[in-house]
């Protein structure tokens, strides 16, 4: 009887170990993880939210926008974004995966097309932005760098 509840005990505890270390990174393929990213962008910023832009970028993230300022950590990224959304009066934002690329498990590549777009859906402003994200701990991914590289025409 000890010898099974032995083996019982080490089969439930590395079962255990197992699903902890495949269930985070289970939730999704890279590609649906990313979808999921790039909607959480433009849900954050369609309700007006610079907090929750923010909460997606790691402590250490960069952002350079396309006019020159280079922002660190999600406090200065947060003003950032709350400074751009107060300058825009209700456009919604649309944004397009051109690519996405994953380096290894935990570095990927993502290019996309930011549009903002008018009360009557007309685009007002196209940007390409480059970003590099990181997969956390806890299987979610999250920007680590957000390169406004240019104007789209």
């Amino acid at each position: 009887m000890r010898t099974w509840n032995k083996g019982l005990w080490t089969g439930l505890v590395s079962l255990g170990l197992v699903l902890a270390c495949i269930t985070p990174a289970q939730g999704g393929s890279f590609e649906e993880d990313v979808a999921m990213m790039i909607s959480g962008v433009e849900e954050a910023w369609n309700e007006r939210d610079p907090e929750a832009l923010a909460s997606m970028f790691t402590k250490k993230a960069d952002l350079h926008s396309r006019d020159g300022q280079w922002l660190t950590g999600p406090d200065e990224i947060a003003g950032y974004f709350e400074e751009w959304i107060a300058s825009t009066e209700g456009p919604a934002k649309d944004i397009e995966l051109q690519r996405s690329r994953q380096l290894s498990e935990s570095l990927a590549v993502v290019d996309v097309i930011s549009s903002l777009r008018d009360r009557r859906g007309s685009v007002v402003e196209q940007v390409f932005v480059s970003v590099v994200v990181e997969r956390q701990l806890d299987g979610s991914w999250q920007f680590t760098v957000w390169r406004e590289c240019s104007s789209v025409k």
